[in-house]
């Protein structure tokens, strides 16, 4: 079995010797060569888009104008605003949610005390707002 095996192997190292001696190798094929041409057509594509981000990334970038300089800070600034409206409106909402929780806690435990029904309770604290908020 081994010397079938081992003479097979010379024949195919003789025929490759031969063939080498001939200079009858196949030349091997491009990359371009083996692709189908759509596949062609998408590598050219994306070869030429790198290419041209290469070549953006190498152009100095432009100066800032002082009139970009100025709509930039003046959008910072006017972004700065909105934030701190929206911080402060939250703040508000929070302080009037602590207020309202602050006077029905109260009205509960004043009206546990007295033996009042629920709808009294809501109402006592209803009516305590303003007046807690101001």
């Amino acid at each position: 079995m081994l010397d079938k095996r081992a003479a097979g192997h010379r024949q195919g190292a003789g025929r490759r010797r031969a063939a080498a001696r001939r200079g009858a190798r196949r030349p091997r094929p491009t990359p371009s060569s083996t692709l189908r041409p759509g596949r062609r057509r998408r590598r050219r594509a994306i070869l030429q888009q790198a290419r041209e981000e290469a070549a953006a990334a190498c152009r100095p970038a432009p100066r800032p104008t002082c009139r970009h300089a100025i709509a930039l800070r003046e959008q910072q600034a006017l972004d700065r605003i909105a934030q701190s409206e929206a911080a402060a409106t939250k703040q508000v909402r929070d302080t009037a949610v602590d207020v309202a929780l602050g006077a029905t806690r109260s009205a509960v435990a004043r009206a546990g005390r007295l033996g009042r029904s629920r709808q009294d309770l809501v109402d006592q604290a209803i009516a305590e707002l303003p007046r807690r908020l101001h």
